[in-house]
């Protein structure tokens, strides 16, 4: 026997799997090329996912303050205060506790007067956006 047959005896011993030279071949490329394929479409940038986690948590907090604050006044009383103000130099309103941003703030009485008339709606409310302000870690 050669030297040449017994490497490829030992090489043949190596790979007995039943596989071709070629097959084998294709088999460790397509696994590459597999790897490789995941490796570019698993790359995930968790910045720009926490930063898409923030624009939606602070886009439902604007959502559910519901942009007055109830007081108590007195026996059986209570004082709705509005939380718009409007900065100086615009015409624009925001609100102080969540800082949604509003053309105009002077219009909404209904919305005072639909929590006057739904105060456990109100503390509901207010609960869920205290809920959601130590979930985002302003509180």
């Amino acid at each position: 026997m050669t030297t040449q047959t017994t490497l490829f005896a030992s090489i043949n011993g190596v790979f007995n799997t039943g596989l071709s030279f070629w097959e084998l071949i294709g088999l460790i490329g397509a696994t590459v090329l597999a790897i490789v394929t995941i490796k570019v479409v698993i790359s995930f940038d968790i910045n720009k996912f926490l930063d898409r986690k923030d624009k939606r948590l602070d886009s439902k907090i604007k959502n559910i303050c519901p942009h007055v604050e109830i007081t108590h006044a007195g026996d059986k009383q209570f004082s709705i205060q509005s939380l718009f103000e409007s900065p100086p130099g615009t015409h624009l309103w925001q609100c102080r506790r969540c800082g949604l941003i509003r053309n105009n703030g002077g219009d909404y009485e209904k919305e005072y007067v639909y929590w006057g008339e739904h105060i456990d709606e109100y503390l509901n409310r207010m609960k869920e956006f205290e809920k959601l302000l130590k979930k985002g870690g302003a509180l």
